[in-house]
Parts: structure tokens; C-alpha cells; sequence
């Protein structure tokens, strides 16, 4: 198979860009160089070091999932206000997660097989938060302790939730809404108590 070929279009002084297959590129050439990318995938590539700060306000996808990223996650993300997907999935990024509390128009939140810890994010658990991804992967990770209520309070809006493989303890909600938007929900390999609901209360998953 021929490799793909970076592509470009434009679209009033927005542009996207997409560089798929080995190749050997470093994020600081395509972050800094390109301020006005609304997409920017390099998924699937061989690209390494950490990821630099984000310079650009215009994101609203970014794919870097598949590559050999390592460190933390830049606080930087949580000033792309317009940002709708991030898939930073099999990688080896580390530390704790940013607070991404101010995205009110993040969708998609990929962040399964690294090595992040700590607790989970708390804008995820925040009772007066506005808004939470509806696809949620945080699998296969190394985040610890006890999933509070707070998180469950608002469950029912999620669409997609992957915790699997992790730390986490914590009883499942039994006396929370039903699941009525959920496709996808997988607990397995953590610590959590309970029993399961009623066959009802799964309607959708």
C-alpha cells in the first residue's frame, strides 16, 4: 500500500490538515506554523517528544491518537474554546488531566491507553458543570479512588463511557436516571460495589 499523502483545503482562511502513516514529523512544525488549523489530524504516525502549547484559538478537531507521545497534556487545550473532538488515545502521556470545564463544545473526549493518574478529571464530576462529553474513553489507564455521586448525577447523558481497566472504586448508582441515550458502558477491571439494576434500566446500552 502507498502511503497517504498530506492534503490541505481551505475554507475561508480556515484550513485542515491530515499526515497519516510513519511519518516522522514533530508537532511544533504543524502547531506553531499553522494558528489558523480548525482539524488537525497526525494520528497513526511515529511522532514523539511531548506536546507543545496551542498557540491557535480556531481547533475544533484534533486527532494525535496512535503515536509515541509522552508527558502531560497540555493546560493550553483548555483554552480551545471551539473544540468539538480530541483523541490523544495509545499514547504515553502521563500526569494528571486538565480541566477542561470551559469546553462547552467538546463531543469527543479520547483519552484511553496512556499512563495519566490521579483522580478523574473534576469537571467530569462537577455538579454545576454545563456541559460533559457524550463519548468519554479513559480506559486502560492509572486513575485511582473513589467515583463520587456527583459523577453519576449526570450520567444519563452520556452516549459512549469507557472506564474500563483502571483504579477506580465506588458503588454503581442504582437510585440514578435510567439509561436512555447510552450505547457503550464498560466498568470492567476496577473495584466498583453494587448490584446490577434491572434489565430495564439498561434499555439503550
Amino acid at each position: 500500500l502507498s502511503p497517504r499523502v498530506p492534503w490541505q483545503s481551505q475554507t475561508s482562511g480556515q484550513y485542515q490538515r491530515r499526515v497519516h502513516g510513519n511519518t516522522q514529523v514533530t508537532l511544533s512544525d504543524w502547531i506553531g506554523q499553522h494558528s489558523n488549523l480548525v482539524r488537525l489530524d497526525l494520528g497513526h504516525n511515529n511522532i514523539s517528544n511531548t506536546i507543545p502549547e496551542f498557540s491557535g484559538k480556531e481547533f475544533q478537531e484534533i486527532y494525535l491518537q496512535h503515536n509515541n507521545l509522552i508527558g502531560n497534556i497540555p493546560n493550553s487545550i483548555a483554552g480551545l474554546t471551539f473544540l468539538t473532538l480530541l483523541d490523544l488515545s495509545f499514547n504515553q502521556l502521563e500526569s494528571t488531566v486538565p480541566n477542561f470545564g470551559s469546553l462547552t463544545e467538546l463531543k469527543t473526549l479520547f483519552l484511553g491507553n496512556n499512563n495519566l493518574d490521579g483522580s478523574l478529571p473534576a469537571f467530569l464530576e462537577d455538579t454545576f458543570s454545563s456541559h460533559r462529553p457524550e463519548y468519554l474513553d479513559l480506559s486502560y489507564n492509572n486513575f485511582i479512588g473513589n467515583v463520587s455521586r456527583e459523577f453519576f448525577d449526570n450520567w444519563s447523558e452520556f452516549k459512549h463511557l469507557d472506564l474500563q481497566d483502571n483504579n477506580l472504586c465506588g458503588t454503581l448508582p442504582l437510585d440514578r436516571p435510567v439509561l436512555t441515550n447510552m450505547l457503550y458502558l464498560n466498568f470492567a477491571d476496577n473495584n466498583f460495589e453494587g448490584e446490577l439494576p434491572e434489565k430495564s434500566y439498561w434499555s439503550s446500552v
